[in-house]
């Protein structure tokens, strides 16, 4: 048990091992400028849910709508909700 907590726990909090290629930091910089500083929905922003949606339809032959993809930062909430019920409705 201890040892496959101690495994999750450094998974949790794994930091990549490589440096941020500099395509994905020049697109970075480019958001700043344009604005794009806010938080995002929780499930991702609607243009990369449907990019995502395009993607798995073109390389892997599934058929997603963008509604039923979810795209995060974290693995939290995502995994929590997936768990709930349709008709249960969280609110602040």
């Amino acid at each position: 048990m201890k040892a496959g907590r101690h495994r999750r726990d450094r998974l949790w909090r794994r930091e990549p091992d490589f440096a941020t290629p500099p395509h994905i930091g020049m697109a970075a910089i480019k958001a700043l400028c344009d604005g794009f500083t806010k938080y995002t929905p929780s499930s991702g922003i609607p243009e990369l849910r449907q990019a995502a949606a395009d993607k798995f339809k073109r390389d892997n032959g599934l058929e997603y709508k963008p509604s039923q993809i979810i795209i995060s930062c974290g693995a939290n909430i995502p995994a929590a909700t997936s768990f709930w019920p349709p008709a249960i409705q969280v609110t602040k």
